[in-house]
């Protein structure tokens, strides 16, 4: 089958969604599946470029905020029903719950295409966010053949929003990639400190030179035993390369916070914490990676509070390095308001990091209760959480956490699930792309009628007319072609 990703968000953005359509349409790849993209352009990119081997429509939409197009429906309706046409496409599965994919998911049952939507976050039904995308969400995602959810609140919510059976939804997980993993220096290091403990306590008491050597077991690992190639060399100084810069060498206890900086991921909570955090231990530094329109808030905290030498920004980081932000850390900490998922999470717990997060939406469903620490978000209950975390970070196991993870969130069992999703929708088109369009046609307007407006209906007439003519133009341009 040829499946179309369409999404606001994609490659050059860095995010969740992103790597989420990126791995799953490399693992669907190996299932025998053609995949294209279709998103925003950027300031950068425009027309079609291939990512990673997959062909990618960056169209040149207006953006109204966060990479999200400006609402039209007609706007977009030239631009992607003429690639769905030309790359006769077979499913249609769009991610997140923006203009781009609900619009194309719109287009595409016009089409008479299948479509799927996978919805990677929650949106309260009474907030403001919920009452401005409420009709567009409805009418675009409530025609969807078959719609998928990362977490069972995610699909409660879901469910809520469309006011429609929680059957037709099916809930998928997110993954982790295997470039999540302790480094091998960092394993050898863990193992030799946690039999070094141990002999200590049985013993009820160490050495200065038993102390010293299990402080700095990291520094004394033997590099010709710890790096047997050129790529794990590499591997190694890039890893331990934020630290020098920092000058963080030895004995720190380093807290990672790998985030978009906005006031849904906690930012502003984020801000007011740092200060305290700071205070738990002299030891305590704090490494930020991430961007958005919190960050300079979070910049002026560290400023007005004198932390520069203990908390450090490290901006957008790429998906290919953020295993080693991860890997050069002791504790993982997430402040999300609002959540469905939070990938972050496991690439956190599968580099071997104890995790400390606000309970909220579907976050107590990603790791077991040992793995992590949940917290109210509220200001105190997070720094309780991070004081009671960081006494288990000397014995946390990072091998058997790594271990845990992987055999949870497999992008291969999640690309599985989705192909039995597509199969489940999958119809071969017998019937020409004119007459779909009008089936499609008789079939939505008896269902969503009495669910838009007037103006917004006329919206729709015009969508109508603009994709009747486009695929008029397209099968005569085709039957002359065979002529």
């Amino acid at each position: 089958m040829k499946i179309a990703m369409i999404s606001d968000f994609f490659a050059p953005r860095l995010g969740g969604v992103e790597n989420h359509i990126l791995n799953l349409s490399k693992e669907l790849h190996k299932l025998g599946h053609t995949i294209i993209i279709i998103t925003n352009s950027t300031s950068d990119v425009c027309g079609i470029h291939y990512v990673s081997g997959f062909k990618t429509y960056y169209l040149n939409l207006f953006s109204l905020f966060s990479g999200s197009i400006f609402p039209t429906i007609i706007c977009s309706a030239g631009p992607i029903v003429s690639i769905l046409l030309e790359e006769k496409v077979d499913i249609v599965h769009g991610h997140q719950c923006s203009t781009l994919p609900i619009e194309g998911i719109l287009h595409s049952k016009i089409l008479g295409i299948p479509t799927c939507f996978t919805n990677h976050s929650l949106v309260k039904v009474q907030s403001l966010g919920g009452i401005v995308t409420e009709t567009m969400f409805q009418l675009g995602v409530r025609t969807a053949d078959r719609i998928i959810c990362v977490s069972e609140a995610s699909k409660e919510n879901t469910a809520e929003r469309l006011d429609i059976s929680r059957n037709r939804i099916t809930v998928i997980p997110n993954a982790v990639t295997e470039e999540f993993k302790p480094n091998e220096i960092q394993e050898d290091a863990d193992t030799y400190r946690r039999s070094n403990h141990k002999k200590c306590m049985e013993k009820k008491e160490c050495t200065e030179e038993e102390i010293a050597q299990e402080n700095n077991v990291n520094v004394q690992c033997p590099m010709k035993d710890a790096i047997s190639s050129q790529y794990d060399l590499d591997k190694f100084h890039r890893i331990i390369q934020i630290r020098k810069e920092c000058g963080w060498v030895s004995g720190e206890i380093v807290i990672a916070v790998v985030s978009r900086l906005t006031r849904r991921k906690g930012a502003d909570l984020l801000a007011s914490l740092l200060p305290s955090i700071c205070k738990i231990d002299d030891r305590v530094r704090v490494l930020i990676a991430g961007d958005g329109d919190k960050k300079e808030l979070l910049e002026h905290t560290v400023e007005k509070h004198k932390l520069k030498e203990k908390v450090k920004f490290l901006g957008g980081v790429h998906p290919s390095i953020v295993n080693s932000v991860l890997n050069q850390s002791d504790l993982f900490l997430n402040t999300s308001l609002t959540d469905a998922f939070c990938i972050s999470i496991i690439e956190a717990a599968a580099c071997g990091l104890y995790v400390v997060s606000t309970d909220v939406d579907g976050i107590s469903e990603v790791l077991p209760k040992d793995m992590v620490t949940l917290v109210p978000p509220v200001f105190h209950g997070i720094l309780r959480g991070i004081e009671s975390a960081l006494p288990r970070i000397r014995t946390y196991d990072k091998v058997v956490s790594h271990r845990r993870v992987h055999s949870m969130y497999k992008w291969s069992l999640v690309a599985s699930k989705t192909d039995q999703v597509y199969r489940s929708i999958f119809r071969r088109k017998e019937t020409a792309a004119l007459q779909r369009v009008w089936d499609s046609l008789q079939e939505m307007y008896s269902r969503q009628c009495a669910r838009v407006s007037i103006i917004f209906s006329g919206l729709l007439l015009v969508n109508y007319v603009i994709i009747f003519t486009l695929v008029f133009f397209y099968e005569s341009r085709k039957r002359h072609t065979k002529v």
